[in-house]
């Protein structure tokens, strides 16, 4: 089983700045406490490096995870610590309905063939073959790509826009 985990709210999420790799702090308190008991029988925890989704693990679980840098979020270049509102009026071609157009490459950003690559990679190397109970803490735009991949879907701007990960909420993935 693979349950999938987008990092706890962040003072960033609550006031529409973009975040991207850039760090911001998470707001304590947004995890619902049934959330420990359904990954009680977890045997291993990936999660990026992100100080978020770390701390979101430790108001979660005492098990240590284990570090995957293919897991950081898109790198949205130079979108990143600034107002999504405003990038959108300054930059419109790269919003739809007022969605980040997936296939666009932010400013100084990371491209999209080469983000989904890396989270691709992930999956080949630890998460294809795996047996065991396995939490994934990550951020939206990576658990997207993530979650398509293991549901063999291609992403799509259709996609893009109707999936989301809410903040501190495990999702269990179900390969049946």
């Amino acid at each position: 089983m693979i349950y999938l985990l987008r990092h706890q709210k962040t003072y960033n999420n609550l006031k529409g700045i973009i975040s991207g790799q850039s760090e911001s702090t998470i707001i304590e308190g947004n995890i619902n406490k049934n959330q420990k008991y359904m990954i009680s029988n977890i045997n291993c925890i990936y999660s990026s490096p992100s100080k978020r989704c770390l701390d979101t693990l430790r108001n979660l679980t005492n098990m240590r995870p284990i570090i995957d840098d293919r897991l950081l979020e898109r790198d949205m270049g130079i979108f990143e610590g600034k107002k999504k509102e405003e990038i959108m009026q300054k930059y419109p071609g790269y919003f739809k309905n007022k969605k980040f157009s997936v296939f666009m490459t932010p400013p100084e950003g990371e491209a999209y063939d080469i983000f989904y690559r890396r989270i691709f990679s992930f999956y080949e190397e630890l998460i294809k073959d795996a047996k065991e109970d396995i939490l994934i803490c990550g951020h939206n735009q990576a658990l997207k790509v993530l979650k398509a991949i293991l549901q063999s879907e291609e992403v799509t701007q259709e996609y893009w826009a109707e999936t989301n990960f809410e903040n501190g909420k495990i999702i269990k993935y179900n390969e049946t």
